[in-house]
């Protein structure tokens, strides 16, 4: 009587071979360089005797940047986002803060990130008060 050897599945192994084949290649996506929206956390710094916004200025901006994926993975993540001050009374001309100033402002500000536009509707407006 022969006697034949049936071999079981061998599902670890498998399992391993597909782990490590996902392993490699979320490291290779995460280091191509991708484009995308994030959202920044804003501070405005301002002397508030002498300026103050015309409307609620936003706690939060839309940006459209691109960089590699490990950087946009962080920020996506919130893992130690900080919040960008915006000096008001340097970035403000006649009266108003345009997007393409605060383009300039954090794209100094994010260094691992390339900041291509602020995402807003408008310039955000100042009221100075006149000196008399």
């Amino acid at each position: 009587m022969i006697m034949v050897r049936v071999r079981k599945p061998k599902w670890r192994t498998t399992f391993l071979c597909i782990v490590g084949a996902v392993v490699f290649w979320m490291l290779n996506a995460l280091n191509k360089v991708y484009t995308t929206n994030i959202s920044c956390p804003v501070v405005f710094v301002m002397d508030e005797s002498k300026v103050s916004f015309s409307k609620v200025p936003p706690s939060v901006m839309h940006l459209e940047v691109s960089g590699r994926g490990w950087s946009l993975l962080k920020y996506l993540l919130h893992l130690n986002v900080q919040s960008v001050e915006l000096p008001v009374t340097q970035i403000s001309k006649r009266g108003r803060i345009e997007s393409e100033t605060l383009r300039l402002v954090f794209d100094a500000s994010l260094k691992d990130l390339k900041v291509r536009r602020v995402l807003i509707d408008e310039a955000i407006h100042l009221h100075i008060p006149s000196q008399k």
